[in-house]
């Protein structure tokens, strides 16, 4: 008993790798514009790779291989980092910065309290706030897998 292969259904992927391989064969002049438009729309239409074999069979490379993945042809992206998105660590020291955010608010209500004038204060932590909260945005660096 002989079994026939089952045939693979085509992804999407496929079918527009498909179409790009068909646009640089009529950008080389192989096809013309009716012929490309009608094997565009048979290569969106495929739902099998032996579909999109009658489409190339009579075309150089580049055409979908025999249970290739043609879109596969292109370099794979870079896995993404665990640290990605975090802050690096800092390289020594103490964050300053961090440390002054954290005590300018209860340090402006503390001299508040005592001294008695409290919209001065106040005006100061938020001033002092919004000078840290730049600082700290400057002193960000992007992941370093971003190749900046």
């Amino acid at each position: 008993m002989t079994h026939d292969p089952v045939p693979q259904r085509l992804s999407d992927a496929e079918r527009d790798a498909a179409a790009t391989m068909l646009r640089e064969h009529f950008e080389a002049g192989r096809l013309d514009n009716s012929e490309f438009d009608e094997r565009l729309s048979a290569a969106l239409a495929a739902r099998f790779s032996a579909d999109l074999d009658a489409l190339f069979g009579d075309l150089p490379e580049p055409r979908p291989g025999l249970g290739a993945r043609p879109f596969a042809a292109t370099a794979p992206l870079p896995a993404p980092r665990p640290d990605a998105g975090v802050p690096a660590p800092s390289t020594g020291g103490t964050d300053w910065v961090g440390v002054a955010r954290g005590a300018i608010w209860p340090a402006a209500i503390i001299l508040a309290i005592f001294v008695g004038n409290w919209g001065l204060f106040i005006a100061i932590a938020i001033i002092g706030s919004i000078v840290l909260g730049q600082i700290a945005n400057n002193q960000r660096k992007p992941p370093p897998y971003l190749g900046r």
